[in-house]
């Protein structure tokens, strides 16, 4: 299990590489995280040592695709914060980032609070607690040179990779859609990249946000009205390039985009 000392360590290095715009080639041996909850607790620290307010959380790995790309056991979360919850149609500075790491997804805004108690929350309730859901594009970042190699629990402890999260229209009556078989089409610029369903995220949106409330729950979090939450990726990660602009359609959901100048 990591120390206190070594998950410190490994904030330093991460609020570090923030300040400098660096990317790294992996923890040192002294502060690597060798597991799953390693990479929880350093993100958890990194969280509380940040400037930065939390607006909200992504979920990664949600796909099967995903979990076998990263090496992953399930999914995790990440902070999204407050400074990179954008509305779409969004401009961002490409130079803010390492890599343009795009994904449609699904993501819901809460209305009410969601507190950490014993007892599991179940689907229905969940959706209870629900203000709306947007069409949404996570811009995927990270500190490492090459996310394979880093290692999953290294990707956990950067924040789940997340860079920013940009939402589209809020639709308060969500429940007129099957989301598992709504559907995204991602383009750059004019071009088709991917699309995807809502059933490639643990089989509709729902479970995910359900799976999160839970996770946080049962460290002793809990989700808040007001906070976004994105629910992973519909298709498999692509990466854009400085001058595009990039959308993803939901049909009757709306359209997100973003451009990156």
């Amino acid at each position: 299990m990591i120390t206190q000392a070594q998950i410190e360590e490994a904030v330093e290095l991460l609020i570090a590489a923030r300040g400098d715009h660096r990317r790294l080639d992996a923890f040192p041996p002294s502060c690597r995280p060798a597991t799953f909850e390693d990479g929880h607790a350093i993100q958890e620290a990194f969280v509380r040592a940040w400037s930065a307010p939390v607006a909200g959380y992504k979920i990664g790995c949600t796909s099967l695709e995903a979990q076998r790309m990263l090496g992953a056991p399930g999914p995790f979360p990440g902070r999204v914060f407050a400074p990179v919850l954008l509305k779409s149609p969004a401009r961002v500075a490409a130079k803010a980032f390492h890599r343009l790491g795009i994904e449609p997804e699904f993501a819901f805004t809460m209305a009410r609070d969601l507190p950490a108690r014993p007892a599991q929350y179940v689907r229905e309730e969940v959706a209870d607690a629900v203000a709306a859901v947007h069409g949404a594009i996570e811009l995927v970042d990270s500190r490492w040179t090459d996310w394979i190699k880093a290692g999953i629990a290294s990707v956990v402890a950067d924040n789940g990779a997340n860079g920013g999260l940009v939402l589209g229209p809020a639709v308060t009556d969500w429940r007129r859609f099957d989301l598992a078989k709504a559907r995204a089409t991602l383009r750059f610029d004019d071009r088709i990249i991917a699309e995807g369903t809502g059933a490639a995220v643990l089989g509709h949106p729902l479970d995910a946000l359900t799976w999160l409330a839970n996770h946080l729950s049962a460290r002793g979090y809990g989700l808040k009205a007001g906070d976004a939450v994105t629910t992973g990726t519909v298709a498999s990660i692509n990466f854009a390039e400085p001058g595009m602009h990039v959308s993803a359609d939901f049909g009757a959901l709306g359209t997100v985009a973003v451009s990156f100048t």
